[in-house]
């Protein structure tokens, strides 16, 4: 099923049967990457960090080095709230849980 949705997805951005082969030979490469422990978020990274860097770069200057630029829309401001308390619920979740098994392991 994951499989469909990704050949209909890759097909879909330029209606061509490239993209397709494109998709299953990085899905090949993953596995295999995958298989043998090296790691995927570094690759998947290095090649979002140009797009990101462009676009922020863009907004930087349509704003005019304002960053309430990133929250000028409701689903920008709802995800810029929502990234932070997440990441504060789970980690201190995280301390939490292990102070209380530090004190459990100390009575």
């Amino acid at each position: 099923m994951i499989l469909i949705f990704c050949i209909i997805g890759s097909f879909t951005v330029d209606t061509t049967a490239f993209c397709v082969w494109v998709m299953l030979v990085l899905g090949l490469l993953a596995c295999f990457m995958e298989e043998n422990d090296i790691r995927n978020a570094p690759a998947i990274l290095s090649g979002l960090g140009k797009a990101i860097e462009k676009n922020f770069s863009n907004t930087m200057i349509k704003t005019q080095g304002d960053f309430r630029g990133f929250s000028d829309r409701p689903v920008a401001a709802v995800l810029g709230i929502a990234t932070p308390a997440l990441w504060t619920y789970l980690i201190s979740g995280s301390l939490w849980r292990s102070r209380k098994t530090s004190i459990n392991a100390g009575a």
